[in-house]
């Protein structure tokens, strides 16, 4: 069997080796919300698939989960102004209630006070909220 040659300019063929359509399709840059969605529709094609952990179709379903999330968390800083807005976004986003605010941060009218813009977070609480709701820590460290 003869070795591929690499080049940047010319896709290797997979022709012969049985590959799933998803693995020839091109990964491209996330620019707009329309690129945006085409990566979630690819990714919930790549999840009902439900690939083997080494296969490719699982790679190219790593690198998109890695470029969706580098779009999302950029759009959010432009989006969002300050920290309680990325909490309510989050809120939002998830289904999720004030009472799962305060079960995250220990009490309910902590809760309220920082909903309310009456107590600011505290490292404590942006860790807490970054590693519960996945909020990027640099929106909640807005002001």
């Amino acid at each position: 069997m003869k070795a591929q040659k690499f080049s940047l300019r010319s896709e290797p063929s997979y022709s012969n080796r049985g590959v799933s359509p998803m693995e020839s399709r091109r990964l491209k840059p996330i620019r707009n919300d329309v690129d945006y969605a085409r990566v979630l529709d690819t990714l919930a094609e790549l999840e009902a698939m439900a690939p083997a952990t080494s296969s490719p179709e699982a790679d190219m379903m790593e690198v998109l989960l890695v470029q969706a999330e580098t779009y999302r968390t950029a759009w959010l800083k432009r989006t969002l102004p300050d920290a309680v807005s990325a909490i309510r976004f989050a809120m939002a986003e998830q289904g999720l209630t004030q009472a799962d605010l305060a079960a995250v941060l220990g009490s309910r009218s902590r809760a309220s006070e920082i909903l309310a813009g009456k107590r600011r977070l505290s490292i404590d609480h942006i860790r807490r909220l970054n590693r519960a709701w996945s909020i990027p820590a640099e929106l909640l460290i807005k002001e």
